[in-house]
């Protein structure tokens, strides 16, 4: 049984990260057992296709997750949010919090299918949306890491992804793959050159017929508009105080209106407290 469950999980480990194309629901009705201690898979009418590029990002996944790297985990989540708003420091301190609760496990004892399930989680409380083919891909790593244990109690996935995953960041670097990689890098530049007078001359047709428009988010103006009013009652405040006490003291010298005086001081001291007041209630 050991060595089905390695075969089976070297089987769909090398569709998803070798070929890119995957049975998405590898549990036991659809594995067969053939002659020679070898697998067959049945039924493909759940299957997963990862891109070139999103097999990379998973590969990245899988090596920060290895290396308990926040940072390129985080880049990697950024990535699948695509162009949705997203708080990126709330999203940094939930990965920081799930990468802590790892922080003392050998890599042998991880469990990968809770791991992207907590992953999951953590994508959904931050209101972002896990893409189609990542969802298939994590079912079919969950369930293959749960058929596993079925067949062999001491079965570790993140044994077989090991080496998987180190033989992709390998390719990277392989001459041709560098050489592939710098005449697309290449290509792309020339093509963005090559547009530049395009977009120029088209932008400054809509600047001439006034169809020019420049899109602004006024959420933290409209808070500093706010902020702006409230400092500026102060001041006037302020100022109208500094005016009684000047004006108060100069009447109380004067015979007969004392009385005015003191009043004008009383005026100034309850300008003060509901400055004080003001100031004190808003926190700043």
């Amino acid at each position: 049984m050991p060595l089905l469950a390695s075969r089976g999980a070297d089987l769909v480990l090398k569709m998803i990260l070798v070929h890119g194309y995957f049975h998405a629901d590898p549990h036991p009705g659809n594995v067969i057992y053939l002659p020679g201690n070898r697998i067959g898979m049945i039924d493909f009418g759940m299957v997963g296709r990862l891109t070139d590029y999103r097999r990379q990002q998973l590969v990245n996944l899988l090596d920060a997750l290895a290396h308990k790297d926040e940072d390129a985990m985080l880049q990697v989540l950024m990535a699948w949010t695509g162009d949705g708003e997203v708080d990126e420091a709330k999203l940094g301190y939930d990965v920081s919090e799930l990468m802590f609760g790892y922080d003392n496990l050998q890599l042998k004892d991880v469990k990968i299918g809770a791991m992207l399930t907590e992953i999951a989680g953590l994508i959904r409380e931050n209101s972002l949306v896990l893409p189609a083919d990542l969802t298939l891909l994590f079912k079919a790593l969950i369930t293959l890491e749960g058929l596993g244990q079925q067949l062999d109690p001491e079965f570790h996935l993140v044994d077989h992804l090991t080496p998987f995953v180190r033989g992709v960041i390998a390719e990277r670097y392989t001459p041709d793959a560098l050489m592939k990689r710098g005449r697309k890098s290449l290509k792309d530049a020339c093509e963005g050159v090559a547009g530049l007078p395009r977009d120029l001359a088209r932008l400054m047709r809509e600047a001439r017929r006034g169809h020019l428009r420049i899109d602004l988010d006024l959420k933290r103006l409209d808070q500093f508009g706010q902020q702006l009013d409230r400092a500026s009652n102060r001041i006037t405040m302020g100022i109208l105080t500094a005016s009684l006490v000047i004006g108060s003291s100069i009447v109380m010298t004067v015979d007969g209106w004392r009385f005015m005086g003191f009043i004008g001081f009383l005026l100034a001291f309850l300008n003060s407290l509901w400055v004080i007041l003001s100031i004190w209630r808003s926190g700043n």
